[in-house]
């Protein structure tokens, strides 16, 4: 367990050699150790440890939003039922640091699931710009089950949960969606940026980012309304 002699032991031995092989081959600045919705306790005990094995470690979290290590973490991602407060946020980017959401599979809407609207892996990307966040991150790719191109099922998840993709190089309509989600992100960024000067203009992209709301998905066609709406502003221009 995470503290005992027997873990350190291994962990700073492993991690202090990695360090150097890191930094031989050039690749310890974009490196990051990362953890997977693990607890407060843990968190701040494995953190002192890699401290200890280098404490120019970068390190990452997806998963609760704890104030009190916040600071440590270079790459913040947090679920959707979790806020982090606006000053942590514009307090990140300064500092250059990445801020991110997820969903997972107990959330209901929006996600990616086979069943899901597709309008949500449009909505998904977008809503980062609501919340302030650099994006979103997708925990499975292409984690594939037993016969994916039949069954999407995974245990207990939902379907579709694990992957975006099918094998054989083919993509989904919920990856696509999620493409041009990605895209109207980028659009309505550069729209904000190159006419920051028109205010208005930049009130109607606030006021159409502003309508993202996660409560009003559970009405059935929010998604699509919503990207209805950023495709119509984005073609005005």
């Amino acid at each position: 367990k995470p503290g005992d002699k027997e873990y350190n032991d291994m962990w700073i031995a492993f991690l202090t050699q990695f360090s150097s092989h890191l930094k031989e081959k050039g690749w310890f600045s974009k490196t990051c150790i990362a953890m997977d919705e693990r607890p407060l306790p843990i968190m701040k005990t494995v953190l002192d440890l890699i401290r200890k094995a280098d404490k120019e470690f970068k390190v990452a979290l997806a998963g609760l939003y704890y104030e009190e290590i916040e600071p440590e973490l270079y790459d913040y991602c947090i679920s959707t039922d979790q806020v982090l407060p606006k000053n942590v946020i514009e307090k990140r980017k300064k500092q250059h640091l990445v801020t991110t959401y997820y969903t997972y599979c107990a959330d209901c809407k929006p996600n990616t699931f086979t069943f899901s609207d597709p309008a949500e892996a449009a909505w998904i990307p977008l809503y980062s710009i609501k919340l302030g966040l650099c994006g979103y991150l997708r925990w499975a790719y292409n984690s594939w089950g037993e016969d994916p191109l039949r069954d999407s099922r995974f245990r207990q998840w939902p379907a579709g949960d694990t992957y975006l993709v099918y094998p054989g190089f083919r993509s989904s309509v919920r990856f696509e969606k999620m493409i041009e989600g990605i895209q109207q992100y980028e659009k309505l960024q550069k729209l904000r940026e190159d006419f920051k000067r028109n205010k208005h203009l930049i009130r109607k992209v606030e006021q159409c980012i502003n309508a993202f709301n996660i409560q009003d998905l559970a009405k059935e066609g929010t998604a699509s309304s919503d990207i209805k709406r950023v495709i119509s502003l984005l073609n005005e221009q």
